[in-house]
């Protein structure tokens, strides 16, 4: 909006009083002393509102365009996705191995149960051992779980993984101890069936400390949603 009127305040040399009307002099004539005239300095100063405001609509329009709220890149989830592939991956394997791994000590624990001799008993133990070392080579070659807990879960699996080997050590010592009687027989399998069921009590800790790593949420979603996992480390 233009300003008020601008008048130049002169004083005459006849009586000294302050004149309100603007000089009639024409600017840039001899003995002109005031500068420019009247029109000039006003358009100059219309030159320079014009300016600000053609700065204050830019700086304006500026912060328009970077308040503009910008939308998640779809490449962004990406990372999080391929994650929870992997853990998919990683925990139906283990899984896998441990159903079958599993299976095998059920059903020859169920035989030695129902063994009368030291030959059924044998073929039974023959299962429950090979069923174990491959286990314990499939754990052995399953590789990292992903998450910040991979290397915690490794070693965990690693140590587990050697004390089955203990273990089927130690079947086939309980196995081989003399028994001349049915009813030593009968106890060296109990035996027997009683190292079967802590092995698999071992997985049930080493599947628990896995889903309580710190960091590991995305593993631990994987291995309590797979329906395999659920089947094998269900506790009733």
């Amino acid at each position: 909006m233009p300003g008020p009127p601008f008048f130049v305040w002169a004083e005459t040399s006849e009586t000294g009083v302050m004149n309100r009307f603007p000089k009639t002099r024409p600017a840039g004539t001899v003995g002109d002393k005031r500068g420019p005239s009247f029109p000039a300095r006003q358009g100059g100063k219309i030159a320079v509102a014009l300016a600000i405001l053609a700065a204050i609509a830019s700086g304006c329009g500026g912060g328009s365009k970077s308040s503009q709220p910008t939308s998640a890149s779809p490449s962004s989830s990406q990372p999080s996705s391929q994650a929870s592939a992997t853990a998919s991956a990683w925990a139906g394997s283990f899984c896998g191995y441990a159903q079958a791994w599993k299976t095998s000590l059920q059903h020859a624990s169920a035989r030695l149960k129902t063994s009368h001799s030291p030959g059924t008993a044998t073929v039974a133990l023959n299962t429950a051992k090979s069923a174990t070392l491959l286990f314990s080579n499939q754990l052995s070659v399953l590789g990292a779980p992903p998450g910040a807990g991979a290397q915690q879960a490794t070693h965990q699996l690693r140590l587990y993984g050697q004390r089955l080997k203990y273990s089927n050590q130690n079947l086939q010592g309980e196995f081989n101890a003399s028994s001349s009687t049915t009813s030593e027989l009968t106890q060296k399998i109990r035996n027997v069936r009683g190292t079967l069921l802590v092995m698999v009590g071992q997985l049930q800790q080493a599947y628990g400390y896995i889903t309580t790593l710190h960091g590991s949420s995305q593993l631990k979603q994987a291995l309590t949603s797979n329906s395999t996992c659920r089947v094998v480390f269900s506790k009733t």
